[in-house]
């Protein structure tokens, strides 16, 4: 009786099978499936690819993150410069008002009052009106009348040809008629006062500083006004007065 031909097993026909030899040992037989080879064939390339890709956009990532900290490091250094620039400025002016300062307290006043115009102002310890040998300059005065105020107008100009920083304190007084007004501060009876000169309209500059000053509306029937500039130092010397005749209609 024929035995029907055995089936062939697909079980080992989805393995791979190999066997190693020894010289120690006999030899041993593996089996591998299909499907791993198949994996390591083409999965082992593709998780390759995957992770030199990975690394890449890490790479590239940080690299993006110095370029930029390199960009903004020059921002934050020229701030950092300005900053320092600034102060040693600061301290610099501040030693230079304490040494004009203990000048100005050793010097003789040459003030003694009187009707001047000074005489509004109390007198600080070594005054000394330089007006004579101004540092500034007027320019462009202008008034004009705009139905509720009085607005006089100039620049400050800096004589100083190196631009050298120069401050002080501005006031500016208005006659009109037999009152006479004064920016910033302001009064109607200015006999029973005095004015410290560092109430003015603090400024500094190089070059030029614009100055607008509003004085109420007088009576009408008026035309010609009298304005007068005076420029105190930051240690309340005088260092500049120019008076201006303007006509407004009131």
């Amino acid at each position: 009786m024929n035995s029907a031909p055995a089936k062939p097993d697909n079980k080992n026909q989805d393995q791979y099978s190999f066997i190693v030899y020894s010289k120690e040992k006999s030899p041993q037989m593996y089996q591998i499936s299909k499907g791993m080879v198949a994996l390591l064939y083409y999965g082992l390339p593709f998780v390759t690819l995957f992770s030199v890709l990975l690394l890449a956009g890490f790479i590239l990532y940080f690299d993006q993150i110095r370029l930029s900290v390199e960009k903004k490091e020059p921002i934050i250094i020229a701030k950092l410069r300005a900053e320092k620039n600034e102060l040693e400025t600061q301290l610099n002016e501040s030693l230079e008002f304490a040494k004009d300062l203990e000048k100005k307290l050793l010097a003789p006043t040459t003030f003694a009052g009187g009707s001047s115009t000074l005489s509004y102002f109390k007198v600080t310890p070594g005054f000394q009106d330089d007006s004579s040998t101004p540092i500034f300059a007027i320019e462009e005065g202008e008034a004009f009348n705009d139905q509720k105020n009085i607005h006089f107008r100039f620049n400050i100009i800096n004589l100083d040809q190196k631009n050298e920083k120069r401050a002080g304190y501005v006031w500016i007084l208005m006659k009109s008629a037999d009152r006479l007004f004064f920016y910033p501060a302001q009064t109607g009876n200015t006999d029973e006062f005095q004015f410290n000169f560092s109430e003015g309209e603090s400024f500094a500059t190089t070059r030029f500083r614009p100055v607008e000053a509003l004085f109420p509306l007088p009576s009408k029937g008026q035309d010609n006004f009298l304005f007068k500039v005076l420029i105190f130092s930051r240690t309340g010397d005088l260092i500049h007065k120019q008076t201006f005749i303007k006509n407004i209609t009131i």
